[in-house]
């Protein structure tokens, strides 16, 4: 039997179950029902293996999906203890893009590991550190940090205002980051997904 948290924009929001009964991996995820919105869960490895659960449906009050699933196939539901696994919602509107401006599925944004910064600038690094609902992709050479812009609060990366980007993701407001592989944040341009290297703003 395994359990791990099933998150919402950085927020746990339900949870995961699995256990393997005769040759094949069963498994439930479910969370809070939410109106209008089409989620989709997608669970990932420390090895970066991904298993995709497919679409929630209502069910009694609340978002479920319920999958069985060959033990060969199970992806990250094969390696052992749930420590390092994360299932992800990815929410979206009918008809919506699923994969957004990101060059990676949004799927892939996970929680920013703990040993990562360490060659940016101290400023940076406490900024992230403070951050609520930060979420982070390494993506070639480009580290992407995407968090909540919520009116009224103050936004934890006020320091490098001028290179946030703000962007519309899985209907809500966020702002993006990008830092390359010197450790120099830079401005994220959506029309490529990549960072903006020059200096004009």
């Amino acid at each position: 039997m395994g359990q791990c948290g099933l998150f919402l924009n950085g927020r746990e929001v339900g949870r995961v179950d699995w256990h393997t009964e005769n040759g094949r991996v069963l498994v439930q995820a479910r969370c809070p029902f939410e109106e209008r919105y089409i989620y989709r869960v997608c669970i990932r490895g420390e090895s970066g293996d991904a298993l995709k659960l497919g679409v929630m449906a209502p069910q009694n009050g609340s978002f479920v999906v319920c999958r069985s699933i060959p033990q060969y196939s199970a992806g990250p539901l094969r390696e052992r203890g749930a420590a390092g696994l994360r299932a992800e919602i990815v929410r979206t509107l009918p008809g919506q893009e699923l994969k957004g401006p990101f060059p990676f599925s949004l799927c892939a944004l996970e929680q920013m590991p703990a040993d990562c910064g360490e060659h940016w600038e101290l400023l940076l690094r406490q900024c992230a550190q403070k951050a609520c609902g930060l979420r982070y992709k390494k993506w070639g050479d480009t580290e992407y940090l995407v968090f909540p812009l919520q009116e009224g609060r103050e936004m934890a990366f006020a320091p490098f205002f001028c290179l946030v980007t703000p962007i519309a993701l899985e209907g809500e407001m966020c702002g993006v980051l990008c830092v390359n592989k010197e450790g120099e944040v830079c401005r994220f341009c959506p029309e490529t997904g990549g960072a903006k290297t020059d200096s004009f703003f």
